[in-house]
């Protein structure tokens, strides 16, 4: 599987199944074959292919139909050496002079054999356009929007009808171009796009059609989804083969895009290599710098077997035939209708627009033209109704094909768009082999080699380097051409963009050609209203020599083409003209002051034309008027007058003048002057200044002075006689000026006030100011001012006793109203104006009585305590309640008593281990604070001998009294237990009562006897092994060795737990009894320890034979006859035998070592070597030696050998472990045994010597 830009690969991979052509030797021949068969270049030819990605099955087609598919990508030449390819709709190459006739007169044929529905198709659709602009039932657009576009010129509200009207537009979905002959998919929610025939033919050159080789008449039918969803169409195609003699459909299927490829069953053809092969159907979508094509290829992978494309809504110039050929996917396209101001400059701004989108192929009728204020519609569009086609933005790359160019290198085509219409730079573009086609506009990765002038869809450029049928320059080649050893066509192109020659090579097997020429579909263009802005009128102020007054007035504004209008009245020419102080009076109206030119308004450009004071508005024009004035001369002559200010004294309280001693009237006076002005006709102007010159005037009717000033007035410090400060401390300095007028200034004192408070009275008839002779009046002592009002209440008992009821806790309880008043004293007459209610120092009533704060007072309702938080019952007042106190009431008294009723309560017995209520007595009643008449005592005694025992008791006998609550007991009793030793002086005895005083009293329990208290131990010491002398069993018994208690409840004489056996016993060692001839495995045994659980222990002491001392020749063999003594048993250890035990004395035979033996193991013999004794020769008689005394016995070591030092070892211990018993060991060889016998004799001569040195020594 190669990918999509693989193209190379794939080609290689379809190689072996293309047709070949045979081209034995390239020369200056093959390029007469080029010239040959450029008719490919037809428009018919070039309108095919509008592929903007890589057409990956066509490619792969071209290789195996060779020459055949005329729409084709590639056409692909093969021969045994070289390979030739070209563009896609460039050139169908032949190989030779031979095979280019045959091309052509394929591609004469293929062409030819369609013609009649071809043109079918064209008069179809020129019939049906006629009628789609008055036919559009229905509005299927995908969205419609409108808005403005120059919002800095005009708004929404300038535009009839608004911009969110549709004005007539529409979308419909209309399939009526469609050829007569094929119908549409007839489901409603799809729309059908594309047509393709499959024959038949009449060719001759070898080409096929399906339906001529199999006697059919069948189409293929595409269609989509009609309808948008949430705003997007859905891009399923459904594909269907359709038998046009019966209008059955006979084979249909979905594509999806970039799907795998779809195999038509239903079409199948078998060729003359037996192979089989299917109609192919693939649905592709590539992807160029955002610009993205869909499009349905169909392929009848038969090399000769041509289709045809009969309708293409994506593409209506599309009518392709070939062995692959495809219809575009019909993907949204936007109809724009642009409403455009056009000014005097020619200057273009898009003032709103309109868009539609659909799918390409859909008929649509453009939004009506339409009102914008201050515009005039000048031009409107020829034909507002068409067929939605692609839609372009300028800058879009759109790729083309994509080729193998040499060895090393490949080559690309694209399309750059320079006009919306689809008009497009071509551009060849060179990069390495395996280079993505998504890097194509990365200049460092694919190296453009050739650019064209822009190029309308449909027509060539000139910039190449050969010729295209009539078009000079219209294609690219890259070709050997030996020419005067120049170098071959189109390298000149590639070694000037830096490829290198040895990049080329190979360059000649791929024939690359490539036509220049816009292979693109005409694009969608606007549909355009054009508008002038509306004209006006300006009216220009000027004197006679040109000299601008004023700003210029604007006039009928956005006044529509042909208005007439009129400026010559007073509101556009005024009789005078004040400008800058200086005045202008009318002249006359003279156009011939301007001249025609231009200006701009809002951003426009506007022509400007001198007119008269009336005529007519035009588009894009200002009409201007002008005025003329003359300017007007002036002369001032004076005016004077006086101007006074007077400062009077006032009582503010009285409204009388302050007395003339304390402070007297004030006159101050000053004198104005100021200009009149009169114009050069006598005319008064107004008042202000005029100019040295006389030609302008100032307007200001103020007065003038010449440093004249009011000194400032400080008001008097009355304070001491009683008034106030006054309202204004000084009357400010005024400097007289032209706006100073006459004026009375007045000046207020107010009176002094002072409060006598309760709390600070005064006494009547003293001094109230430190200056003058007012005193205090009467109603200003403390007893004036100051009232008091009590309530008490008293709380006692039935008894007259007091009870501590009051809130306070006490038992009586005082409640005091208290009432004040303030009295305002005017200081300046000592009269009493009357008293302050709220503090504030001013008098609030002149009322004595409403006067006290407050007038009235509530004491408080008082709660009194509860009877039972002070020990009582009863109260006869809860609640005194609130009194309502004035300041001239008496004071009074409340008591409350208290009272108490009989109380009694109750007295209960709990069990506390069972929680039962054993018993329950009322007790009888009394008044609270006597004794209750009860006792417990003997209650509790009864329980004790039923056996309980108490726990505790809240009840006191003898001294318990009644409280007001609390009045009910409760004794605890708990079930006593007794626990039961082995060892009690007092044993239980079971199925005896536990209680003796209670007739009813539970049993002692089996559990409680003493043999279920008490466990024995015993040691044990087995003896074993020495038969009939073997000692009897030591058995050692120790009585009640474990101990356990038992618990029981004394109540109900159950058993409440039984204690774990305690105790343990570890019994004495015993000494291992002494057998003869027996040596025991232990010294000692027992000191065994008993446990409750293991109480009879045991240990064996097991007892063993002794050995002997076994008298042995030579050789190991026992003497017959010698004695075999047994080692005697250890007296002191039964585990060991005596050591240094005599060896027996053997008649005829002399021990090899005479030393006593101590055995190493007490239960194994021990071999004595001995020698036979030898009768010797008859020696030189000696002198008789001294019989040497018999050496002493060895005494026995204080320790056993094994137990601190080592077991000494004899020479005849040692000679024993030479030989062998009989019974345990072999015999020696005779060598072997020689050599022990000299061994032995040289020890026992040694140890006769040592024996007879040791004796010396002793």
């Amino acid at each position: 599987m190669y990918s999509k830009n693989n193209k190379y690969m794939q080609e290689q991979k379809s190689a072996n199944r293309a047709q070949r052509f045979s081209l034995r030797k390239l020369s200056i021949g093959t390029v007469s074959v080029l010239l040959g068969t450029l008719m490919f270049f037809s428009n018919d030819q070039v309108s095919a292919d509008t592929t903007t990605g890589t057409d990956t099955s066509a490619d792969t087609a071209s290789v195996n139909s060779a020459t055949n598919d005329i729409s084709a990508s590639t056409v692909t030449l093969s021969s045994k050496d070289s390979s030739a390819a070209s563009d896609a709709n460039s050139s169908a190459v032949a190989s030779s002079a031979a095979s280019a006739q045959t091309a052509t007169a394929a591609s004469a044929s293929a062409t030819s054999q369609f013609a009649a529905t071809t043109a079918t198709a064209d008069s179809s659709q020129a019939a049906s356009s006629a009628s789609t602009a008055t036919s559009a039932a229905s509005d299927d657009a995908l969205s419609s929007k409108g808005e403005i576009v120059a919002t800095d010129k005009i708004s929404n509200s300038d535009v009839t009808p608004g911009m969110s009207d549709p004005n007539g537009a529409s979308i419909v979905a209309d399939q009526s171009k469609i050829p007569s002959g094929y119908e549409v998919d007839p489901a409603d929610d799809r729309y059908t796009f594309g047509i393709v025939s499959l024959g038949p033919t009449a060719a001759t050159d070898g080409t096929t059609t399906y339906n001529g080789e199999n006697n059919t008449n069948y189409y293929f039918r595409f269609s989509t989804g009609k309808d948008a969803t949430n705003g997007q169409y859905d891009d399923t195609v459904y594909a269907q083969l359709v038998d046009d003699d019966t209008s059955q459909v006979i084979w249909q299927g979905t594509l999806t895009v970039n799907g795998a490829a779809v195999q038509v069953d239903k079409l199948k053809t078998v060729i003359s290599d037996g192979s089989t092969h299917y109609y192919q159907l693939t649905y592709t979508a590539t992807t160029n710098n955002g610009v993205t094509t869909k499009q349905i290829n169909v392929n009848s992978d038969v090399g000769t077997q041509l289709s045809k494309v009969i309708y293409d809504a994506g593409n209506k110039t599309n009518t392709s035939a070939g062995t692959v050929v495809h219809v575009v996917y019909p993907d949204e396209s936007t109809i724009r209708t642009e409403y455009i101001a056009k000014d005097a400059a020619g200057n273009e701004t898009i003032l709103a627009d309109y868009k539609q989108t659909g799918r390409q192929g859909y008929t649509y009728t453009a939004s009506g033209a339409r009102i914008f204020k201050g515009f005039d519609l000048v031009s409107s569009p020829s034909d507002t109704t068409g067929t939605l086609s692609a839609s372009y933005k300028i800058g879009d790359i759109i790729f083309s094909t994509q080729k193998q160019l040499s060895d090393q290198l490949q080559i690309a085509r694209i399309n750059v768009i320079t006009e919306t219409n689809g008009t497009a730079r071509i551009l060849l573009k060179v990069a390495a082999v395996g280079a993505s086609i998504d890097d194509i506009d990365n200049e460092n990765i694919w190296k453009t080699i050739l650019t064209t002038d822009p190029v309308a869809p449909g027509e060539f450029a000139d910039n190449g380097n050969y010729d295209a049928n009539t078009h000079k320059n219209g294609a690219f080649l890259l070709y050997t051409l030996p020419q005067d050893g120049k170098l071959p066509i189109g390298v000149k192109y590639l070694t000037d963009a830096g490829f290198t020659e040895d990049q080329l090579t190979g360059y000649e097997k791929y024939l690359t050609i490539y036509g220049l020429n816009n292979r693109l579909a005409v694009g969608q263009e606007p549909v355009k209203y054009y508008y002038a802005p509306q004209g006006q009128v300006r009216i220009n102020y000027v004197t006679s020599d040109g000299t601008v007054i004023q700003t210029p007035m604007t006039a009928y504004e956005n006044s529509g083409n042909n208005t007439s209008y009129d400026v010559s009245g007073s509101t556009y020419k005024p009789e005078t003209i004040t400008v800058n102080g200086k005045t202008y009076r009318y002249v006359k109206s003279d156009k011939s002051m301007g001249t025609a030119g231009t200006t701009t308004v809002n951003g426009f450009t506007y022509n400007t034309t001198p007119s008269d004071a009336t005529g007519t508005i035009s588009s894009n024009n200002v009409n201007d008027v002008y005025y003329v004035y003359e300017q007007v001369t002036y002369h001032t002559g004076a005016e004077t007058k006086d101007v006074t200010r007077t400062i009077e004294y006032y009582d503010s309280v009285t409204g009388e003048p302050i007395p003339s001693n304390l402070e007297s009237t004030v006159t101050q006076t000053a004198t104005l002057t100021r200009n009149k002005i009169y114009d050069d006709q006598g005319s008064f102007i107004g008042y202000g200044t005029v100019s040295a010159d006389g030609s302008s005037y100032t307007i200001d009717d103020s007065w003038k002075i010449d440093a004249q000033t009011w000194t400032q007035q400080d008001s008097a410090d009355l304070s001491d006689y009683g008034y106030t400060a006054p309202d204004r401390a000084s009357v400010a300095a005024v400097t007289v000026d032209g706006d100073t007028t006459d004026v009375t200034e007045k000046v207020y004192y107010g009176h002094q006030t002072t409060p006598v408070t309760p709390t600070d009275p005064k006494t009547p008839g003293e001094p109230i100011n430190p200056k003058g002779d007012v005193t205090y009046p009467d109603g200003v002592a403390k007893d004036d001012l100051n009232a008091t009002v009590k309530r008490t209440i008293n709380y006692v008992d039935e008894d007259g006793n007091k009870v501590n009821g009051a809130p306070d806790g006490t038992s009586s309880y005082v409640q005091t109203a208290e009432f004040t008043r303030t009295a305002i004293v005017d200081k300046v007459t000592g009269k009493i104006l009357g008293y302050d209610t709220n503090n504030d120092g001013k008098v609030d009533t002149e009322s004595t009585d409403r006067a006290w704060m407050p007038i009235e007072k509530t004491l408080d309702a008082v709660k009194s305590a509860d009877p039972s938080s002070v020990g009582y019952d009863n109260v006869d007042i809860a609640n005194v309640s609130s009194l309502v106190v004035t300041p001239d009431q008496g004071d009074t008294t409340v008591t409350v008593t208290y009272s108490n009723n009989q109380v009694s309560g109750t007295i209960k017995y709990i069990d506390d281990t069972t929680g039962v209520e054993l018993d329950s007595d009322n007790l009888p009643s009394g008044k609270i604070g006597s004794k209750i008449n009860y006792t417990t005592a003997d209650k509790i005694k009864a329980y004790e001998d039923q056996g309980y025992e108490l726990v505790s008791s809240d009840f006191t006998d003898g001294s318990q009294v009644y409280e007001k609550t609390g009045n009910d007991f409760v004794v605890h009793l708990k079930h006593k237990t007794q626990t039961i030793t082995p060892n009690d002086p007092n044993p239980v005895t079971p199925g005896e009562p536990i209680n003796p005083n209670d007739p009813n009293s539970p049993v002692y329990p089996t559990d409680a006897d003493r043999n279920n208290l008490v466990k024995d131990a015993s040691q044990t010491i087995h003896y074993v092994g020495a038969g009939d002398k073997t000692p009897a069993d030591n058995t050692v018994t120790q009585k009640d060795a474990f101990t356990r208690t038992v618990t029981i409840d004394k109540v109900t004489g159950k058993v409440l737990s039984t204690s774990d056996w305690e105790g343990t016993k570890t019994f004495n060692t015993v000494d291992t009894p002494f057998v003869d001839g027996y040596h025991a495995d232990k010294k000692t045994a027992g000191g065994l320890t008993a446990t409750p659980d293991n109480p009879d222990v045991e240990e064996t002491v097991t007892y063993v034979p002794n050995g002997k001392l076994v008298p042995v020749d030579p050789n190991g063999t026992p003497i017959p006859g010698a004695d075999t003594p047994t080692y005697p048993t250890d007296p002191n250890d039964p585990t060991k035998v005596v050591p240094n035990e005599p060896i027996p004395d053997v008649p005829g035979y002399t021990p090899v070592d005479p030393s006593p033996v101590t055995p190493t193991d007490p239960g194994k013999d021990t071999p004595v070597p001995y020698t036979k004794k030898e009768t010797p020769t008859t020696p030189t008689t000696p002198s008789t030696p001294t019989t040497p005394s018999e050496p002493a016995q060895p005494q026995t070591p204080a320790s056993p050998a094994g137990q601190g030092q080592a077991t000494p070892t004899s020479a005849k211990t040692e000679a024993a472990k030479a030989a062998t018993l009989p019974q345990t060991g072999n015999d020696k060889n005779e060598a072997t045994a020689a050599m022990g016998l000299g061994f032995v004799g040289i020890a026992s001569m040694l140890a006769l010597f040592g024996t007879r040195k040791k004796r010396r020594e002793d």
